[in-house]
């Protein structure tokens, strides 16, 4: 049983015991409030847990399951951007010999104004004329990586998604989706 799954199942669980720790970081979850999933998920890495179930149910078809980093080892934005690409390219979603070429087209994305939307999260996002259609994945860092979020805070979640240079509308219509699972109403 890979990681996605298991982050799948532990999402999909309807009762959890009266203290339990998080599957993806150990945090403690916080049993005195409920969602509208049933009590609060993670207080650190919630988010990460909707969005691997929203991936394995098949929601997010763009992003790719095989390219997700439970792990990341990079502690700089430029180096955990190149390690996603890479892992992106590994799993066949993107060609290889264009990672520089991506990295340097987010990075120029970063310089308009920063991904990381708070709460620990970033959504870096680009159009490339080397990306075939919609990709992305995800990307967790115990440490936390300085994304110039707009809380200043550091970021623990990283959402990719790269798209075609001429596919604004869907490039928009990826955004939202992600967005709907990173910021669910209440």
């Amino acid at each position: 049983m890979n990681d996605l799954s298991i982050a799948v199942e532990t999402a999909n669980a309807e009762t959890m015991e009266a203290e339990q720790y998080c599957q993806t970081c150990g945090n403690r979850l916080n049993m005195s409030t409920l969602s509208n999933d049933g009590p609060a998920g993670c207080p650190e890495c919630g988010v990460l847990s909707r969005l691997l179930r929203a991936i394995g149910l098949g929601e997010l078809p763009f992003m790719n399951s095989d390219a997700v980093l439970p792990d990341l080892k990079a502690l700089h934005k430029h180096d955990a951007l190149r390690e996603i690409v890479e892992s992106l390219v590994e799993s066949g979603s993107l060609p290889e010999g264009e990672v520089d070429s991506i990295v340097a087209t987010l990075l120029r994305r970063e310089e308009l104004g920063s991904t990381g939307i708070g709460e620990g999260v970033a959504l870096p996002h680009s159009k490339h004329p080397a990306v075939t259609r919609e990709v992305g994945t995800v990307a967790w860092s115990a440490t936390g990586i300085d994304f110039d979020s707009v809380d200043q805070q550091p970021v623990h979640l990283i959402v990719l998604l790269l798209s075609p240079s001429d596919g604004s509308s869907d490039h928009i219509r990826a955004l939202a989706k992600i967005a709907r699972i990173i910021r669910p109403r209440s």
